[in-house]
């Protein structure tokens, strides 16, 4: 039992650290980031305002002005967000989160120490936090398109894609001129299967900015989705020729030419994405369906454990790797691949057990095999096909490939009939 097609899209946060106000003037991208397990912003000024908050490191030192009792200080409030700035940019979050706090005792009205802070959170991966942050700036400024928009980020990479999406509604209706809210909101329905949606939403996107290769590389990703493998080449296309190297957009081209059969190009478009990006795990898993169509299982193996090195915790890589090595004839490798596979991935285990099953039966290991076998014997896969009948199309499809075994017919005969004889 197999995985059907990986899938990436572009992300594109909204804003970075900003130095006196809440958010930069809306830029559909600052960074753009392979969606959606954990998406992170980075923290990007200009030379302008880099050398602004060595200014304001500098001033720090000097001893503030007075100021009359109870009296917020303004201008140290200004001077220890712009060195929170300066530190985020270097990658210390923490002393730019104990700056942005600083500069909120100061002024707790400072809605932009907010939205640094939180954005400094979201980086060290404390999503609650970042949220929690532009709440505050959204009951300080009810009317911030940003505001909504970032939080929408950090739902998304919380995988509350409801959530996300309402927060990119509000920041559209405030800014309907903002395409990155379109791309992120689009980006959101995608991976609630909503493809028409999502397509919508970067067509919009799209019409706001017709250079952003993001927005046409995730409307690919969406007519992928549906089936579109000529539509979604051509949207892969324009995205490349816009920003030759957006490796995802070869990854997403390559599994598109992969659905369609054509496997040399395929290959082609995956070896490109990986020159460009070596540590892009799903291009060394989709390389390796490409290759496991080609039954290349070792080299499928070799990829899809490359992949697993990158990305560890992906269970989608161990559930192919178990099934590739089912057709390298090692049961016991890929037992243990299932295994794992089934405590990455509890949301695919009726699949995941049907593999854990084949290793058993190819393992010689009938008891344990059958068991398996029968518990999910009226089981349903998460994608809504039949437990039984799956078992049988693997079974077809092991024997084309020269696999056999001599109780396969005794599962095939529990499983095709109502008895527990055996």
């Amino acid at each position: 039992m197999r995985l059907g097609r990986l899938s990436s899209s572009v992300f594109v946060p909204y804003g970075a650290i900003s130095l006196g106000r809440l958010f930069r003037p809306p830029r559909f991208a600052i960074v753009r980031v392979v969606c959606l397990v954990s998406a992170c912003c980075c923290f990007a000024i200009s030379s302008v305002h880099a050398q602004t908050a060595k200014e304001a490191v500098r001033k720090l030192k000097k001893t503030p002005e007075d100021r009359p009792a109870g009296q917020p200080n303004l201008k140290e409030a200004y001077v220890y967000n712009e060195r929170g700035v300066a530190k985020a940019v270097r990658g210390d979050f923490d002393g730019a989160i104990a700056d942005f706090t600083r500069a909120i005792e100061l002024y707790p009205k400072y809605s932009t120490a907010y939205a640094n802070r939180a954005l400094a959170k979201k980086n060290k991966g404390d999503l609650d936090g970042a949220i929690a942050d532009y709440n505050r700036v959204i009951e300080l400024d009810p009317k911030n398109a940003g505001a909504y928009y970032s939080r929408g980020d950090a739902k998304q990479a919380k995988d509350d894609l409801d959530g996300a999406i309402a927060d990119y509604t509000r920041a559209i209706q405030l800014n309907p001129k903002d395409a990155g809210a379109y791309n992120n909101r689009g980006v959101a329905r995608l991976n609630k299967h909503d493809f028409d949606g999502a397509i919508a939403d970067f067509d919009s996107a799209i019409e706001l900015d017709p250079k952003e290769a993001g927005a046409y590389c995730n409307r690919g990703d969406a007519r992928r989705s549906k089936g579109d493998f000529d539509g979604a080449i051509t949207d892969f296309d324009r995205a490349i020729k816009l920003d030759p190297k957006l490796a995802i957009a070869y990854a997403n081209r390559g599994d598109a030419k992969r659905s369609k059969g054509e496997f040399d190009d395929a290959i082609a478009d995956l070896d490109r994405t990986i020159k460009l990006d070596p540590k892009e795990a799903s291009a060394y898993a989709i390389r390796g369906q490409v290759e496991a169509k080609k039954r290349q299982y070792p080299a499928a193996i070799k990829d899809e454990q490359k992949a697993i090195d990158l990305d560890p915790k992906n269970g989608h890589y161990y559930v192919s790797l178990g099934w590739y090595q089912l057709f390298n004839r090692k049961p016991s490798e890929s037992i243990a691949a299932s295994l794992k596979a089934l405590e990455l991935s509890p949301d695919k285990a009726v699949m995941i057990k049907g593999n854990l099953a084949h290793g058993y039966l190819f393992d010689n290991k009938f008891e344990k095999a059958k068991g398996i076998y029968l518990e999910n014997k009226d089981a349903k896969l998460h994608d809504g096909r039949a437990f039984t009948q799956v078992v049988l199309d693997d079974f077809k499809e092991f024997q084309e490939a020269g696999i056999t075994h001599p109780d396969m017919e005794k599962i095939k005969g529990l499983l095709t009939t109502k008895t527990d004889a055996l």
